[in-house]
């Protein structure tokens, strides 16, 4: 508050900070939504249910604050998606369980779907491909759903 200039009467010092909370949380909300119309354009190019927005919406805005902080951001991230915080180690850990999975299977379709998941991520960590891990997943998804 004394910082702010609230307590010394300085309006100029505490209209900046209120500015700049204040354009804060409207980055906050339009990272929010821009992440949830995502969700449902990605829930309609893939034929999937979009999550429930209301039922989650407390859950989401707090992940969302809690993953702005400072060390904490990545863990909060790591929670959320369900990896290593650390992106080159997620690929290389994902290409190594694919290529074992390639390995100990005898179904073909199931060693084709590895191998391409495993050469898709491989290239992302050789080739700095975006969007790898993405691609991967919705290979997964497709090729596990036939």
């Amino acid at each position: 508050m004394i910082e702010a200039g609230i307590l010394n009467a300085e309006t100029r010092s505490a209209v900046n900070v209120l500015n700049y909370a204040v354009w804060l949380t409207l980055a906050q909300a339009s990272e929010l939504y821009i992440r949830k119309i995502s969700n449902q354009l990605i829930a309609a190019i893939t034929d999937t249910e979009p999550d429930d927005w209301e039922e989650t919406f407390t859950e989401k805005i707090a992940l969302q604050l809690a993953g702005n902080i400072p060390f904490v951001g990545s863990f909060v991230g790591s929670v959320m998606y369900g990896s290593v915080p650390v992106p080159a180690i997620s690929l290389g850990q994902q290409v190594f369980f694919a290529a074992r999975g390639n390995l100990r299977t005898d179904d073909p379709d199931i060693a084709f779907r590895n191998g391409l998941i495993a050469s898709i991520l491989g290239l992302g960590i050789v080739g700095k491909f975006p969007g790898a891990v993405q691609t991967a997943e919705l290979i997964r998804k497709k090729l596990s759903d036939e």
